[in-house]
């Protein structure tokens, strides 16, 4: 961002259409799991984990736009422009369920006992509004428009399908030399009018699933 900025001596150069790919993340069930735990051990979980996925995200070349509690919101090619931001985002998203796993792992060394967290996944590749929105106090650098909607709705569906990550069509066409899918249905998401041919992402071609 502060690059384009002094490229262009412009704010309003960050303000745009791109195409993109949008990721977003729950955790299983956190709300109701937040509701029985003190608010230290609920920042002792949170905080953590959220440092390890921000990590995996920024080392893929993602912009985590923001965290709402436990989910995280992040999108790939911009500010800096990626040809391949839909292999970055699914890239992403198998290592941070690997990320998941090794933070578990070094709570059992620790013997400092956490709930079993799982965790969903959706991802979208499509144009949306990517820029500077907010108001003098405050102000965001954010992606808007339905294709970061429908990133969110498939996140929803890992849920109603039992699997951990969820991409759209537009993006499996963009990975599927990479990574093995499994077609799983064709539904019509809140907020659309035809049906999203939805995938399950089953893990990189040759090597152990997801």
């Amino acid at each position: 961002m502060v690059d384009q900025l002094i490229a262009t001596q412009d704010i309003n150069s960050l303000n745009k259409r791109a195409d993109l790919s949008i990721l977003f993340s729950d955790i299983r069930g956190f709300t109701t799991l937040s509701e029985k735990l003190a608010p230290d051990e609920v920042v002792a979980l949170l905080n953590p984990y959220l440092e390890a996925m921000t990590e995996v995200i920024y080392r893929h070349g993602g912009t985590v736009d923001k965290y709402e509690g436990d989910a995280i919101i992040a999108f790939f090619g911009e500010p800096v422009s990626y040809a391949d931001h839909a292999l970055r985002a699914v890239r992403a998203a198998v290592d941070m369920r690997k990320a998941l796993d090794e933070l578990k792992a070094r709570w059992e060394r620790d013997r400092a006992p956490r709930p079993d967290l799982e965790m969903g996944i959706g991802i979208h590749s499509g144009e949306v509004f990517v820029g500077l929105l907010g108001s003098a106090q405050r102000i965001n650098y954010t992606v808007i428009g339905d294709a970061a909607n429908l990133a969110s709705r498939l996140q929803d569906l890992t849920k109603t399908y039992h699997w951990p990550i969820l991409i759209s069509e537009s993006t499996q066409q963009q990975v599927q030399a990479e990574f093995e899918t499994e077609f799983v249905d064709s539904v019509i998401v809140k907020g659309k009018t035809e049906a999203v041919n939805t995938y399950k992402l089953t893990g990189r071609k040759g090597s152990d699933p997801v």
